[in-house]
């Protein structure tokens, strides 16, 4: 009598391994997003903390990084800059997706001068990209009803509301 598998069996197996594969994927694949995101999240929130004590110092924001309180901002996944123009924010954007992937990008919103959106982060979005606006629903992001002038839908991260 001979020991071992048929092959009936086999493919059984590898048919099994293969459907929890095809299952865990890409909940595996959504929990690294969501990991990257939080580590640009606390980036740019301590260059936007640097930033706001730069200005109360020198009474105004500076895109001169070593200048700051806090060490270059860096990201493995996101390009971090300050955008100066019309006003200052800090935007993060994904350098392997661009404005337009399936990742959402960040903004922070400078507290000078005034804006609706000043001392938030917002999370944008592509519009109708579920995956993206998952990502910024996880990180318990507030949908933002009157962001309507972009191709982006929006969601406030933190502790502001989206109705101020």
């Amino acid at each position: 009598m001979k020991k071992g598998f048929t092959l009936t069996e086999l493919l059984v197996v590898v048919l099994i391994i293969g459907i929890l594969a095809a299952l865990a994927l890409p909940q595996y694949l959504k929990a690294v997003e969501q990991t990257r995101t939080v580590e640009v999240l606390s980036s740019v929130r301590a260059l936007a903390q640097a930033e706001e004590y730069y200005f109360f110092d020198k009474g105004r924001y500076t895109t001169n990084f070593p200048s700051l309180s806090v060490s270059n901002p860096s990201s493995r996944f996101y390009d971090i800059t300050v955008v100066d123009t019309p006003t200052y924010n800090i935007t993060a954007v994904r350098k392997d997706a661009g404005m337009d992937g399936n990742v959402p990008h960040f903004q922070y919103f400078m507290q000078n001068p005034p804006t609706k959106y000043m001392g938030a982060v917002l999370c944008l979005t592509p519009k109708d990209n579920d995956d993206a606006k998952g990502v910024c629903e996880h990180l318990g992001g507030i949908a933002v009803p009157d962001y309507t002038d972009t191709p982006y839908d929006a969601y406030i991260i933190g502790t502001r509301s989206a109705t101020e």
